[in-house]
């Protein structure tokens, strides 16, 4: 998928996911609350939190 097929699918801004892509540049941007749930939903994606072991007892 393209970006801007995936800034259509997503309701962002036309450029928004190459500016995300290029976020160590000048003109980056961050994903954040209101970007990312539209992001992943249109990637048809999901982010999972799991636990690390650290190799240590709790």
């Amino acid at each position: 998928m393209s970006q801007a097929e995936l800034d259509k699918r997503a309701g962002l801004v036309a450029g928004y996911t190459s500016k995300v892509e290029a976020w160590h540049g000048s003109r980056g941007r961050a994903l954040g609350l209101l970007t990312l749930p539209p992001l992943l939903e249109a990637l048809g994606v999901a982010i999972a939190v799991v636990p690390v072991s650290s190799g240590r007892e709790q």
